[in-house]
């Protein structure tokens, strides 16, 4: 349908005058290496084996096909695409590997340069108040290992979770301990968010999404996208890429370790009610991960000042097409060539 829709705008202006601009998944400009490495380990095996498999014939070919998928997938060839991938922090392997691919800030963190929320402004319970978007398959299994490693830790929890749709049943038959009130949020619009994440006092959050929003509401959080748990294998994080682009940033600004190194523990289904009771009860804790939120102009770090701030750049690239006066392979070449705006 969509592609149906293109054509027919094509056919009507040109192709030679329509701008495509594409919106690719998040962190997702990353090399065939990187990409090999976190899908092994996705699957459960470890350093040594990865390591045997990255220097055998197999391994090189993995990573051949890989690159000639995502070529294929994208279309490297096609100059009216302008290809933008969001993310905190630029992977220079991804750059020299796919460099028609543009890395951008992400879309949303403009909203940071609003007034930040003073704690007086934050809303206050005598209840501590956690906030879980469930969205992944595996939210209802890591509830079940969270909350029995905290039995006992609460003597008054308000859990606030938006649960995947025909779910609900399953999270009210979940064995919570004795404390804890568990609400499941209905659909919101999404003005009606800003003021639910404000309103926690820690935010479970999975996906870029959500992640943007704790963020940009200045709300602590820890990391959670799914996770794979098998006997006599150590549990691990599904498509951690988002976190991985997230805690690169951080690594750079020089944000504590201990809260970078929970972030990715919490994230792989390690010590979880620990890390858990850390984030809501440390103020140290509290203060290290806010830190960086504060100072929205080195987020994310490692990207121009040009492609820091995504929302900004797009509009850029929006207004620099409505001027230029060739067709629209020269400006796509220009812009993925870093010439930006093209003369």
């Amino acid at each position: 349908m969509l592609a149906s829709r293109i054509l027919a705008i094509q056919q009507h202006h040109g192709p030679e005058n329509v701008l495509i601009v594409s919106l690719e998944e998040f962190a997702s400009c990353r090399d065939s290496s990187t990409v090999e490495k976190e899908t092994l380990r996705q699957a459960g095996w470890n350093p040594v084996r990865i390591a045997r498999h990255r220097r055998s014939p197999e391994g090189r070919v993995w990573r051949e096909r890989y690159h000639e998928g995502f070529l294929k997938a994208l279309g490297e060839k096609d100059t009216s695409v302008l290809h933008l991938a969001a993310g905190f922090a630029e992977s220079r392997g991804g750059m020299k590997e796919f460099p028609f691919v543009l890395q951008v800030g992400p879309f949303g963190l403009s909203q940071l340069r609003a007034k930040p929320v003073s704690p007086g402004e934050k809303e206050t319970s005598e209840r501590p108040r956690i906030l879980w978007y469930a969205s992944s398959e595996s939210s209802l299994d890591f509830a079940a290992l969270l909350f029995g490693e905290l039995k006992n830790s609460f003597s008054a929890l308000d859990l606030l979770v938006r649960a995947s749709p025909g779910k609900e049943e399953e999270w009210k038959s979940l064995p919570f301990p004795s404390g804890v009130r568990l609400t499941l949020l209905p659909e919101m619009d999404a003005s009606e968010w800003p003021a639910v994440f404000r309103g926690a006092n820690l935010v479970l959050v999975g996906g870029s999404q959500s992640l943007v929003d704790a963020l940009v509401h200045q709300v602590p959080f820890l990391y959670f996208n799914g996770f794979f748990r098998e006997k006599g294998v150590p549990s691990r994080a599904f498509r951690r890429e988002k976190l991985l682009s997230l805690l690169e940033a951080w690594r750079a600004q020089g944000v504590s370790p201990r809260v970078r190194r929970d972030l990715r523990d919490f994230a792989d289904g390690r010590n979880t009610g620990e890390i858990l009771l850390r984030a809501l009860r440390s103020d140290a804790w509290r203060r290290a991960e806010l830190a960086p939120m504060r100072r929205p102009r080195t987020l994310p770090w490692s990207l121009p000042s040009q492609r820091r701030d995504g929302d900004l750049f797009l509009v850029e690239v929006l207004r620099g097409w409505t001027r230029h006066p060739g067709p629209v392979g020269d400006f796509v070449t220009a812009v993925r060539r870093r010439r930006f705006p093209p003369a």
